[in-house]
């Protein structure tokens, strides 16, 4: 069903939008983002069961330090670690927070990496590829 988007106190013409291009499904890619100075923080616990991921992230909230590609894993004996991406200005302050908050937080230990980078891959035929995901590069 085609559909006209316009402004309601304006009687201009506006932007069709009409059923899909087949010139959108020929191309798989149609953009790259890449951000480089990018640290992976990672946090681990001795058990899943202290694992507090949503109060690191309410923490770091509180002390606006913006996250990016998160990741939580469970380890076979039962540890669990979450990992996040920053941007590597922000490391001595992140670290700085979490460490004032490890009672809190009830981790046993934190690891950086940095000198990393950000490549994102975006277009309509990536729904079904996997290379679609944002994925950190050691520069």
């Amino acid at each position: 069903i085609p559909l006209e988007v316009r402004a309601s106190h304006e009687d201009e013409a506006g932007t069709m939008i009409e059923e899909e291009m087949t010139m959108e499904n020929t191309k798989v890619v149609r953009g790259i983002a890449f951000e480089d100075k990018i640290t992976r923080i990672t946090i681990h616990w001795d058990k899943k069961e202290n694992m507090r991921v949503s109060k690191v992230f309410t923490t770091l909230a509180e002390h606006n330090i913006d996250v990016d590609i998160i990741i939580q894993g469970i380890t076979g004996l039962g540890h669990g670690n979450l990992s996040f991406t920053i941007k590597t200005k922000a490391l001595l302050e992140t670290l700085a927070v979490l460490e004032e908050h490890q009672e809190t937080l009830q981790y046993a230990k934190l690891e950086s990496e940095q000198n990393l980078a950000k490549v994102s891959i975006v277009g309509s035929g990536m729904v079904s590829n996997p290379a679609s995901q944002p994925t950190c590069l050691k520069r």
